[in-house]
């Protein structure tokens, strides 16, 4: 292939180099004027110019020793974008600021994959790029001003922020997002401003890179996402509570913990997320929570705690000598659902609480836990005045099951229990129990 092409007469551009290169001359392929045409010699076979095209052009400006002067970005017809998409990659990687201009020319091609390469080519160039890319903000047309915002983000120079701050408020969405995604790169303070302005954008992927990006800025955003839950906003609360929640900032933590109390319930999911994410160092803002006058806040704490898991164990059993009733019912919830025997004598405990929900809820729990030194106190809980308290201890020697069948039979023989019927029905459901188990 490559024999034919050059009895074609293609290889005859010659290409200056500057003195300190030495005067070097090199031959390159023709590539404008094929480019620029159909492809030549209609009598040959057919062949993959375009390939041929894009594989000599990257290879010639893939090696130092081969760089030009003159860098030229080729205008080629609609058939061959990828030529001009890899011609605008090779710039890119010779990093030459001689190829900014008709790198920014190439921000202006309808092809996708030409601009895109073109944008990640002037943000390899680095800092040489960064005056032409700030001016392209201001270009007619969006997608120049998308493609430099975005080569900006590559860039990472701080001097960006106060052009990329004016972008984020741009008529184009699309400008926007970008804009959002370069300040996040770039991670400077000055950016959150404007980033924080952008949580309120009406367009959700824009909010969502706005997000991003002050998760990467990191702990300095820390204080305006908190002032942000403490709105009004719904959108902004709720993004801000996902960032805090990236974040991991402890700092942050009264205020999630204030917004589990939320009149809405979107915005205590996401502020419970961010607290989940937090995980462990959370354990003693949530287990003071719990003891809070707003209910949703301590049923969503108790919920977190839960999640945590074993961590959290030994807090909510301390929880269990609550001054507040609300708080005992949810730690004796929270401990059956975790499951761990070393709760099992601090329930036990709880099964006289003057309270009686929160005697059931320790009731409910020892059944979950199934630890048989529970058996003998539920078995007096039985004899409770209360009906549905006794039924509760009932449905509890059910699930602990075998190792609860012995003590009930010795109860009911005592003539003086009060109980009696009621041992007989809970025997005649762990037998039927376990004759259904396999």
């Amino acid at each position: 292939m490559y024999d034919c092409v050059h009895n074609r007469d293609l290889f005859g551009v010659v290409v200056a180099y500057p003195r300190f290169l030495e005067q070097r001359v090199v031959v390159l392929p023709k590539l404008t004027e094929v480019l620029l045409g159909e492809p030549p010699f209609p009598d040959v076979a057919p062949f993959p110019f375009e390939e041929l095209l894009c594989n000599t052009w990257a290879f010639v400006c893939s090696n130092s020793h081969l760089r030009p002067v003159r860098l030229v970005l080729p205008h080629t017809p609609k058939y061959a974008p990828l030529v001009r998409a890899r011609s605008a990659e090779s710039l890119g990687k010779i990093g030459d600021d001689k190829a900014v201009r008709p790198l920014l020319e190439a921000l202006e091609d309808k092809d996708e994959s030409v601009y895109g390469k073109a944008a990640e080519a002037l943000g390899e160039i680095g800092t040489a790029a960064l005056l032409p890319l700030i001016y392209a903000l201001r270009h007619e047309d969006a997608s120049v001003r998308q493609g430099a915002a975005w080569a900006l983000g590559r860039v990472g120079d701080a001097g960006a922020v106060a052009a990329l701050g004016h972008a984020i408020e741009d008529g184009s969405w699309s400008v926007r997002r970008c804009a959002a995604w370069a300040l996040g790169q770039i991670a400077d303070e000055s950016a959150i401003q404007p980033l924080f302005g952008a949580l309120r954008d009406k367009n959700r992927k824009v909010r969502k890179e706005a997000t991003a990006a002050l998760e990467q800025i990191g702990r300095p955003a820390a204080p305006s996402l908190e002032a942000a839950l403490a709105g009004n906003d719904m959108l902004t609360k709720m993004r801000a509570a996902d960032a805090l929640g990236a974040i991991g900032g402890v700092e942050a933590l009264g205020t999630l913990i204030a917004t589990l109390g939320d009149n809405d319930v979107f915005i205590r999911e996401r502020a419970g997320r961010a607290i989940l994410a937090i995980g462990t160092p959370a354990i003693p803002a949530l287990i003071q929570a719990m003891d809070g006058t707003s209910q949703p806040a301590r049923s969503k704490a108790t919920e977190i705690l839960i999640q945590i898991g074993e961590p959290a164990v030994e807090p909510l059993i301390d929880k269990l000598a609550s001054s507040y009733p609300e708080a005992r019912e949810n730690a004796a919830t929270a401990l059956g659902v975790l499951g761990d025997c070393r709760a099992t004598p601090a329930l036990i405990e709880r099964l006289t609480d003057k309270n009686s929900i929160v005697k059931k809820r320790a009731a409910r729990a020892l059944g979950e836990l199934r630890d048989p030194s529970a058996v003998k106190p539920l078995i007096e809980m039985l004899g409770d005045e209360d009906k549905l308290t006794s039924r509760v201890a009932a449905e509890a020697l059910v699930k602990i099951g075998a190792p609860a069948e012995a003590p009930l039979r010795r109860a009911g023989e005592s003539a003086d229990f009060p109980a009696k019927e009621r041992i007989t029905a809970v025997i005649k459901r762990i037998e039927a129990r376990t004759h259904c188990l396999p």
